[in-house]
């Protein structure tokens, strides 16, 4: 029987939506209360945290997952490290009074990368989007409504765009025209070199030149070769609105608008905001 690890989930992580498209089926789950912690929304996006807070409580899903499972959500939180602490799952409805506590792993921010970048680890709004899928997961295992209502309902965020209000890409001007790339030419292409990434983003093939260090590029490295928008919707950035298309074909022109700003705004940022290039466009 395979080892199994419990995992308190305090973000996206307490959706079932965004628990499945990472692969991750928990054996059960259940709503669980961490003392002396909070919830903190942080980083430009506003992505959630646990960190330590004497006297309150955090309120999470408590998934009992295989130690591959949490292995590969190590991959996916890179932001984070995990720390072992001691939570009390629900017994019925939330009453803090005689409950055994299990011991369980959460995600909490980095203390290296915070040390080295304390700016980009501060406090943030948390995006509509993010916010709505941690509601809708709270909801799906019954967390306290009071918690939901105070921490999650009532929460200030970040309204989504408007589509005049989206960043987008600028195809580069020249004298002789970009080539065009199937996605296979593509992926032929980024076997060349284990530190030049090609990608394809939507109709554009980006270029990465990694050969020098820059930090924070596992997400461009773990999508190197693959149509990029299709995986950051299927696999990182589920959107309740938008729903999760089975394949590239599926997304609507919106929806890929919204990944080019997503990509522009959170991905490429500090230096590797300087490693890449768009040298090609891709072939529908």
């Amino acid at each position: 029987m395979e080892d199994m690890v419990e995992y308190l989930a305090i973000g996206s992580m307490m959706n079932k939506v965004s628990l499945n498209i990472r692969g991750v089926y928990p054996q059960e789950s259940r709503p669980a209360c961490l003392p002396d912690y909070e919830l903190v929304f942080a980083m430009a996006d506003g992505f959630a945290a646990a960190r330590r807070a004497p006297g309150k409580e955090l309120h999470g899903v408590l998934h009992r997952i295989s130690r591959k499972e949490l292995a590969e959500l190590d991959i996916i939180e890179f932001w984070y490290v995990k720390e072992k602490v001691q939570v009390l799952p629900y017994q019925g409805a939330w009453n803090a009074s005689k409950i055994p506590s299990v011991e369980a792993n959460v995600y909490v921010f980095n203390p290296q990368f915070v040390s080295e970048d304390p700016e980009k680890f501060a406090e943030n709004l948390p995006s509509e989007r993010y916010l709505d899928i941690l509601k809708e997961g709270a909801k799906q295992f019954g967390l306290d409504p009071a918690y939901i209502e105070r921490f999650l309902t009532n929460s200030k965020c970040v309204a989504r765009k408007q589509m005049s209000e989206l960043r987008c890409f600028s195809i580069p001007s020249c004298d002789t025209p970009l080539p065009r790339w199937s996605l296979e030419q593509v992926r032929e292409k980024d076997k060349e070199d284990e530190d030049i990434i090609y990608l394809a983003l939507n109709d554009k093939v980006l270029r990465f030149d990694l050969r020098l260090p820059v930090k924070y590029t596992k997400i461009v490295r773990i999508n190197r070769g693959k149509q990029w928008a299709f995986q950051i919707v299927s696999n990182h950035r589920y959107d309740p609105h938008y729903g999760v298309p089975e394949k590239y074909e599926d997304m609507t022109q919106e929806h890929r608008l919204y990944v080019d700003d997503i990509v522009l705004s959170s991905y490429l940022v500090g230096e590797l905001n300087k490693r890449w290039s768009i040298v090609a466009l891709l072939t529908p």
